[in-house]
């Protein structure tokens, strides 16, 4: 999987990593756009547990990128039956986590730099873990 993240982070320049702790503030740590839309992959340590998305196409072709960005996805995005702000310390606490690297690229973006479906990119990114580990990443549900 890191062969595929190098390659997509060539594709797409705009991209970063934060780390998290479980006693930290999600909002604060979090240094995603405001104003783009993408994928977001969560590590603790080398594995890969969540891979996410954040924007959508509408019916005329055009990429929806949601008020805030990935960084709202990532921040307040609904994990584990709650906002991700409040649900990822608590989950990191039950699985005695101590912190996690979250990585994001940027796909689109309102400059149209890239303007690659977020959906496609994340399917790609699941189904290549899912070719090479038989399942999916601990905290993704389903493809």
């Amino acid at each position: 999987m890191k062969d595929i993240i190098k390659k997509l982070k060539k594709m797409y320049p705009l991209n970063d990593h934060f780390s998290f702790n479980q006693n930290g503030v999600l909002k604060n740590d979090c240094n995603a756009p405001k104003d783009s839309a993408g994928i977001y992959i969560i590590f603790h340590k080398e594995e890969i547990i969540y891979i996410g998305r954040s924007g959508r196409i509408d019916n005329g072709g055009k990429v929806k990128i949601r008020k805030n960005g990935l960084y709202e996805r990532i921040v307040n995005g609904t994990q584990f039956k709650q906002k991700r702000h409040i649900s990822l310390p608590i989950k990191m606490k039950e699985e005695g986590i101590g912190f996690l690297k979250i990585y994001w690229l940027v796909t689109h973006n309102k400059e149209k730099t890239y303007k690659d479906s977020t959906a496609y990119v994340e399917v790609y990114l699941l189904n290549e873990y899912l070719n090479k580990h038989q399942k999916l990443p601990k905290w993704n549900k389903e493809l």
